[in-house]
């Protein structure tokens, strides 16, 4: 039986590190080079869209599905890149009094271009006066804007998206509800866990990499906050994000 010498273990940590710096590579490059030629097709997209009066109906069709493309893309490459960063324990957490109510509509309005593809709106009711959390403001945005992009990419098309905040408890509760299919009870442990597919699917063949409530799900662990699924009504999807006030 062959024996591991101290000069095997070395060999092996080396060959460890240039795989580690190879990966580092490889996020580099999906995180800048591939996000640029993206960012250039969504500026094209733009152009042709300010000549729609000279586009028919077919054309103008075409060009909302290259866009809903595009965005899927760039949504990809951000969630990796995010991936990398909380596996590595990278995450530069920075916090600060945050406007709840700012943020939200903030994150509405970002999506608001895929929303209106599918016909639809986000519509933010808040009664809170001045609702400031201690939170990293970029982690936060980016929290509310992953579930603001699941549920744009799974309500059924035409079908108001509902984000309602309200303060209980000394709790801020933020509810994202759309309309379109639900989640099979048997799937619910699936619904924070890396690369998870469920079986329902995005609704205007929208990409989905099952990575956007895993972050999520992570940033608001490092932020003392939480994100659950709310079981409703047939035809109905609300998930919680629950921070302290």
């Amino acid at each position: 039986m062959a024996t591991t010498t101290s000069d095997d273990i070395k060999k092996l940590e080396n060959q460890l590190l240039e795989l580690q710096k190879e990966n580092n590579g490889l996020l580099k490059i999906i995180s800048h080079d591939i996000r640029s030629p993206f960012n250039k097709i969504h500026a094209f997209i733009q152009l042709m869209k300010m000549e729609e009066d000279n586009l028919n109906t077919n054309q103008l069709e075409y060009l909302d599905n290259m866009h809903i493309a595009v965005m899927s893309g760039l949504e990809l490459v951000r969630n990796m890149h995010d991936v990398k960063v909380v596996e590595d324990d990278k995450m530069d957490i920075k916090k600060e009094q945050c406007d709840l109510n700012l943020i939200i509509t903030k994150a509405i309005q970002n999506f608001d271009p895929l929303a209106e593809l599918k016909n639809t709106r986000v519509h933010f009711n808040s009664n809170c006066k001045n609702p400031l959390v201690l939170a990293d403001p970029y982690y936060l945005q980016r929290a509310i804007e992953n579930v603001i992009s699941n549920a744009v990419k799974f309500t059924s098309e035409s079908k108001p998206i509902n984000v309602e905040l309200k303060l209980e408890d000394k709790i801020y509760s933020i509810s994202f509800t759309n309309f379109g299919q639900n989640i099979p009870m048997e799937e619910l442990d699936l619904l924070f866990k890396k690369f998870s597919k469920l079986s329902p699917k995005p609704t205007k063949g929208e990409g989905s990499s099952g990575l956007g409530l895993f972050l999520t799900h992570k940033f608001l662990e490092k932020m003392d906050g939480e994100i659950f699924y709310q079981n409703q009504e047939k035809g109905m999807t609300t998930f919680v994000i629950q921070l302290p006030s």
